[in-house]
């Protein structure tokens, strides 16, 4: 296995924060802090997986994120 990644990671509560914007929702977002959280980020060095298949990303975090927002409003 070759991990494929851009080695930047970002929070649950980052990512909570994006898809709330893209999604235009407008409530309020609630986290718990009396549970168990994990490593802040998680992240994947790709540099073996740039190096060896001459592979990055074409999108960048957001436009994918967005994408497969619409993908999934459109198909589910």
């Amino acid at each position: 296995p070759i991990n494929i990644g851009i080695g930047k990671g970002i929070s649950i509560k980052d990512m909570a924060f994006l898809i709330k914007e893209i999604v235009g929702y407008e409530g309020k977002l609630v986290f718990d802090s009396t549970k168990i959280d994990g490593a802040p980020y998680k992240t994947v060095d790709g540099t073996l997986g740039e190096n060896k298949l001459h592979w990055k990303p074409e999108k960048d975090f957001r436009q994918g994120v967005t994408e497969t927002i619409e993908w999934y409003m459109e198909n589910c």
